[in-house]
C-alpha cells in the first residue's frame, strides 16, 4: 500500500534525493487511479528494496502541482537522485510501463515478471 503524503512533505522528500523515488499525483475521485493501483502495487512489490513510493492527492491549482507541469490525474513520476527520470500520465499499458520501470532500475524483465 503507498502511502498517503502531503504536498509539502513531497517537497521535503525530493529535497533528500534519495536514489529512487516513485510518486502517484492524483486526486481522490479520479477512476484512472483505481485502475493503475493494482498495476502499481505489483510492480513495486518486485522492487520494493530501490524504489521508495508514495501517493499524493492535490489539485491542478496546486502551486507545486503546477510548477512541476502536471497536465491531469494520475501523473506517475520516477525520480533518481532528485533528478526526474521519467513520467507518465493517466492508464498505461500493464507490461510497457513495468518494463520501462524495470528498465530504469536496471532489472530484466525476465527476472521479475511472474
Amino acid at each position: 500500500m503507498l502511502e498517503l503524503i502531503s504536498l509539502p512533505h513531497l517537497e521535503k522528500i525530493l529535497l533528500k534525493k534519495p536514489d529512487w523515488l516513485l510518486v502517484e499525483i492524483t486526486a481522490a475521485w479520479v477512476g484512472a487511479t483505481k485502475i493503475m493501483r493494482p498495476i502499481l502495487e505489483e510492480t513495486l512489490s518486485h522492487c520494493r528494496e530501490e524504489v521508495i513510493s508514495y501517493t499524493v492527492h492535490g489539485k491542478l491549482q496546486d502551486s507545486l502541482i503546477m510548477n512541476m507541469g502536471v497536465p491531469g490525474f494520475p501523473v506517475y513520476i520516477l525520480w533518481q537522485c532528485g533528478e526526474e527520470r521519467q513520467r507518465w500520465v493517466g492508464i498505461q499499458p500493464k507490461d510497457q510501463w513495468q518494463q520501462e520501470i524495470y528498465h530504469w532500475l536496471g532489472k530484466r524483465w525476465d527476472q521479475v515478471s511472474p
